[in-house]
């Protein structure tokens, strides 16, 4: 900006005053934010009153005038009126690229606003009160909000997409998330952290000051607050360069763009909800109750009467918890079983051998459920819609799966009873997308093997095709025991469990466990090796990757081994949480212009509710879509569609 003296005797009038302030700036060829910005300087170094008035005047005039407000340093410009919308539209559409940011007046978009849209570009930051605007009148900004270019580069994105998509109305096109960028270049790395504080100082060494971000974004803005939501955004400009070029330089450029196309489903997902009766939830939770009663009364007096040199009085007033593996195990070796670990792989095969063992594994199923889940979903029912509105997460833990939290969607046992509660409205429906057996398929897909690609493939059970290309025979003559064979020995050396585990399983001394795996090794030699090939990559690369070709730092645990065994279930399970984000965008699109909406997303399936009839129309579609973004790795399912059908959820086996 040209530097130019603020008039030091101002005319009588203040509308003389600010015609002589526009004649002066005129002839120093100041454009309008020059102009504001030499008045606000004015209004900070003048101390006569009369001057500081006139200044003042000036000031608002030129504010009415652009519509916007220049703070000190000049660093961004507040829009809040249509013309000075309409001034910065060219700016924007000249951008191939753009920082996006917004503040809200809470964290909830089914109960807060969204106050300010911050945009970032090359030529400058503008922020947009949008308090100051009819949603009608935003029809420009929100169809460049929905282009797929420029490129808009949000942190975090899902939060900033549901307000927008809620309040707004419009879906953000191409999505650039430095947050999920952060993740797929820490995949494995545990100790890294990814909100934006911590990102812009591990890329850019910048150290933001976030106290801004709890205060009151519902009344009037100062100066600190407009400060704060223009650095936001712009610190995301030089962070998107130096994070795309390190995801071009490892490799990953692609598995981030799955994230990033993920955005938006999820964001529909998490605004639609999941509808839930509570009154089925409590009524089937205090059956468990009960029958965990019953079970234990059946079960602790046989326990009792195993125990050597036991008093009448001592069998009756002793019990075992049941909850405790060190007790369990003690009691169990008074009953002859003397076991090293107590799961429910080592329980299982004993279910034969005496009768309280099936009572014993369900009361540690039920223990289960009443700890992982119990009635903690009833805290999450959203006081404004009824529904469950979980928050998802792309890329948690160590394998970087997809999970869903407030609530835990994926506790859910997957059995009929625990989804009861989940039931469409009346007149709705649900229909339930998922890939049988998605972890044999990855697993195929990952090691190359098309012969066990084909097997899985070659029957409507992935099973029976499974165990007929194992044992050489016609899939009609499979029976259930054989099919169950064939699936424990797979996924024993998909997830890398010992030969021990499957003997225990099957029942099989070691030499009849040996020959079975020689024989999946001899038709399907690829896969057997799939814990040498995770091994090269672990010893050479120190790192796994996954469907998306995310590259997962794996971490030495114990000998290597065991590392191998963690690397492989990092591997698969990251995969198939590739597969379910890969194909949710088709799924989206699919939907565009019907009345069917996504309503819940898990590993390996997918929820849909709308009207039955839609649903059924749907469907055909569905399937295309979801057969063309899954390239072929996995069959096409369906659940059942039923008028007000509960969640039938089908166990990722």
């Amino acid at each position: 900006m040209s530097t130019v003296a603020a008039p030091a005797v101002a005319p009588a009038s203040l509308n003389d005053r600010f015609d002589a302030y526009l004649a002066l700036c005129a002839d120093a060829g100041l454009d309008l934010r020059e102009q504001i910005t030499l008045a606000n300087t004015a209004i900070g170094r003048i101390t006569d009153p009369e001057a500081l008035a006139g200044y003042r005047y000036i000031y608002g005039e030129l504010e009415r005038l652009w519509g916007a407000q220049v703070l000190l340093d000049g660093d961004h410009v507040l829009i809040k009126s249509q013309k000075a919308l309409k001034e910065i539209l060219p700016a924007l559409r000249r951008a191939t690229i753009v920082a996006l940011d917004t503040e809200t007046t809470g964290l909830d978009p089914l109960r807060s606003r969204v106050r300010l849209l911050q945009i970032g570009t090359s030529e400058g930051t503008y922020v947009i009160d949008l308090f100051e605007f009819e949603k009608e009148k935003l029809g420009p900004i929100l169809a460049w909000l929905a282009a797929p270019t420029p490129i808009k580069i949000l942190h975090n994105a899902k939060f900033d997409a549901k307000m927008i998509l809620h309040h707004l109305g419009v879906a953000i096109g191409g999505i650039f998330d430095t947050m999920l960028a952060s993740q797929v270049l820490s995949s494995g790395v545990t100790e890294h952290r990814h909100n934006l504080l911590e990102v812009t100082k591990r890329y850019l060494g910048v150290e933001l000051d976030k106290s801004e971000q709890v205060s009151n974004w519902e009344g009037p803005l100062n100066t600190r607050q407009l400060a704060y939501a223009a650095k936001d955004v712009q610190v995301l400009l030089p962070l998107q360069q130096i994070l795309a070029a390190q995801l071009a330089e490892r490799g990953v450029t692609e598995a981030a763009a799955l994230e990033f196309a993920a955005v938006m489903p999820l964001s529909r997902v998490e605004l639609h909800g999941m509808p839930y009766e509570q009154a089925v939830w409590q009524t089937m939770m205090r059956g468990l109750e009960a029958r965990r009663a019953s079970l234990d009364a059946e079960i602790q007096p046989v326990l009792a009467g195993c125990r050597p040199q036991m008093s009448l009085l001592d069998m009756v007033s002793q019990t075992v918890n049941l909850g405790s593996e060190a007790e369990l195990k003690r009691a169990l070796a008074d009953m002859g079983f003397d076991l090293e670990t107590i799961t429910e792989a080592v329980l299982a095969p004993l279910a034969s051998q005496h009768a309280l063992m099936p009572k014993i594994l369900e009361v540690r199923w039920i223990d289960k459920v009443l700890v992982s889940f119990g009635e903690e979903i009833w805290r999450y029912l959203h006081p404004t819609t009824g529904r469950l509105h979980p928050d998802f997460y792309h890329l948690h833990g160590e394998a970087g799966v997809f999970r869903s939290n407030q609530p835990n969607l994926h506790a859910v046992p997957p059995f009929k009873p625990y989804r009861d509660p989940f039931r469409a409205a009346e007149g709705r429906a649900f229909a339930v997308l998922h890939w049988p057996h998605v972890e044999l398929r990855i697993w195929a897909y990952l090691t190359g093997d098309t012969a066990l690609a084909e097997a899985l493939t070659s029957h409507a059970d992935p099973l029976v095709g499974l165990a007929a290309g194992l044992v050489g025979q016609p899939p009609e003559r499979i029976t259930p025991a054989v099919a169950e064979q064939a699936r424990a020995i797979a996924y024993n050396l998909a997830f890398g469990r010992s030969p021990d585990a499957l003997s225990r399983h099957l029942q099989l001394g070691p030499a009849a466990v040996e020959e079975r795996l020689n024989l999946f090794a001899d038709r399907f030699p690829q896969a057997a090796q799939w814990a040498a090939q995770v091994q090269r990559h672990v010893e050479t690369q120190g790192f796994v990757p996954t469907l998306s070709g995310r590259k997962v730092r794996v971490n030495r645990v114990g000998d290597l081994a065991d590392t191998v065994i963690i690397a492989q279930r990092i591997s698969l399970l990251g995969s198939i949480s590739d597969l379910t984000k890969q194909v949710l965008p088709a799924i989206d699109q699919a939907l565009v212009g019907t009345s069917v909406a996504l309503a819940a997303a898990l590993s390996g399936e997918i929820t849909l509710e709308g009207p039955a009839v839609d649903l059924t129309d749907v469907l055909p579609s569905l399937r295309t879509a979801v057969d063309l973004a899954a390239t072929g790795i996995l069959p096409f399912s369906a659940g059942h569609v039923a008028a007000r059908n509960e969640a039938d959820w089908l166990p990722c086996q």
